[in-house]
């Protein structure tokens, strides 16, 4: 099939035509339907930074919490959050466990610590849990208007990680 385009802003006017196959060749690297090495290696892209926006991970950060809350299974929650590629962002995975605990039930609190200890050192670092507690610690003020006792609950994650050898003591 061709078509014919008029460029009209040369004088005079050119005309040249434009061919577009009907129907385009299907070769084993455009077909999704070949087999499943294929299929990945359509879909296999390389990225470079976080793969999510900060407002989308927190939403599936927040999704992953809530399973978690209910089911305790903490390896689960771990695999979530890495599944997500955006290790930039794993600071928010304290401060989100933390902010979210605090309104909840002391069971959920226990979870967290719990969670906080299986993801040292293979998901979280040292330096995203000192990131996250920095960013609870920012907000302290604004979580303890919204939950009495905050400060109180925060000292006693604070502590319960350098325990557990998640933080240093100094």
């Amino acid at each position: 099939m061709a078509v014919f385009c008029t460029y009209p802003l040369t004088t005079p006017p050119i005309t040249f035509p434009i061919t577009f196959p009907i129907n385009p060749p299907i070769t084993p690297l455009t077909t999704l339907y070949h087999n499943q090495t294929t299929l990945v290696s359509v879909l296999r892209r390389q990225v470079i930074g976080p793969m999510l926006t900060l407002s989308e991970f927190k939403l599936r950060l927040a999704d992953a919490l809530r399973e978690y809350f209910l089911s305790g299974d903490s390896q689960e929650c771990l695999q979530r959050i890495v599944e997500c590629g955006c290790n930039e962002y794993h600071f928010y995975v304290t401060k989100s466990a933390i902010s979210l605990s605090l309104d909840s039930t002391p069971a959920a609190r226990e979870l967290v610590s719990k969670l906080l200890s299986a993801s040292y050192p293979s998901v979280l670092s040292m330096e995203d849990i000192g990131k996250g507690f920095e960013r609870v610690f920012e907000g302290l003020d604004e979580l303890n208007i919204d939950v009495p006792g905050a400060k109180g609950g925060v000292v006693s994650f604070l502590s319960r990680a350098v325990v557990d050898e998640l933080l240093p003591p100094r």
